[in-house]
């Protein structure tokens, strides 16, 4: 793993790659319907393997979603707050939402937008849409860039608690708020978990993996964690088709309206131990190989 955290490494830049490509797969799948060629709102569920497998990819978005917050709290557990890395984030989101409108607003004007699109393009809905561009914070259009936002905020108490507790202390929060996303889950109804205990969790391992990895580097072998991997994927796509089908403890539990997000734990261990394999090459000395 990257031990200079000032310096480029070509790992952390890879890691960044498959994570942008995991989400784009994931709102690829939910916006794009291949069958018709057009674009949709959501995607819908559907008994069968076809439709556990199409909502395991859109799972999977949440694999390169985890490990965006883990890069940030292994890069940012042993820095100071800056108000600028903050404000820096803010102006790039409202700038590209800005853009964005103005690209949507012109080629609407010389054609028709996509069925799914035109309702919210026209009449009181695109004011809605204006604002919700303009002000995209307060509307949550974005739910990641808000939920990193807030982690910026908390980081400077999350170091505060990673430097006055023990390991074993951090350890405990970091359970106690992995179980917080599987919650909904086990009682059926209540739940704890938002997108701001979800970027601190993943910041939280990312710095437990910063200061304590090495202590523990010998114990995380490639191939166990590979089948880790794949075990949880398997369990994921298996309750995927399971909470799709008829079932009187889906239908008690409530587990059918949990088909987007599924086992939410399983995505964070998947991105941690992804992380963990990717970060520890050094990429940097492969043209000194050559």
């Amino acid at each position: 793993m990257p031990n200079k955290p000032g310096t480029r490494n070509v790992s952390i830049e890879l890691l960044r790659i498959i994570a942008m490509f995991l989400i784009l797969a994931c709102h690829f799948i939910i916006h794009f319907d291949w069958n018709h060629h057009q674009l949709r709102i959501a995607l819908q569920q559907e008994p069968g393997w076809r439709s556990a497998l199409r909502f395991l990819i859109v799972q999977y978005g949440q694999v390169g979603v985890s490990i965006f917050f883990i890069i940030s709290g292994y890069f940012l557990v042993e820095k100071s707050f800056k108000w600028n890395r903050l404000l820096k984030t803010w102006l790039q989101m409202f700038c590209y939402s800005i853009a964005f409108l103005v690209i949507v607003l012109v080629m609407g004007a010389f054609r028709r937008y996509p069925p799914a699109v035109e309702p919210v393009m026209h009449g009181p809905d695109l004011y809605k849409s204006i604002f919700a561009s303009i002000f995209p914070f307060l509307y949550d259009s974005y739910w990641f860039i808000g939920a990193y936002l807030l982690m910026l905020l908390v980081a400077p108490y999350l170091n505060t608690l990673f430097a006055t507790l023990s390991r074993r202390s951090m350890e405990a929060l970091i359970i106690l708020m992995g179980f917080f996303s599987i919650q909904i889950l086990v009682f059926g109804r209540t739940t704890n978990w938002n997108n701001l205990v979800y970027a601190m969790l993943g910041y939280l391992i990312g710095g437990w993996l910063r200061k304590y990895y090495q202590d523990f580097a010998d114990r995380f072998k490639t191939f166990p964690m590979l089948g880790i991997i794949v075990l949880l994927t398997v369990l994921m796509a298996a309750f995927n088709h399971y909470i799709s089908g008829p079932s009187w403890l889906v239908d008690f539990m409530g587990w059918k309206y949990q088909i987007h997000d599924g086992i939410v734990l399983f995505p964070i261990i998947i991105g941690a131990l992804v992380f963990v394999m990717v970060s520890r090459i050094d990429m940097n000395r492969f043209p000194e190989m050559v």
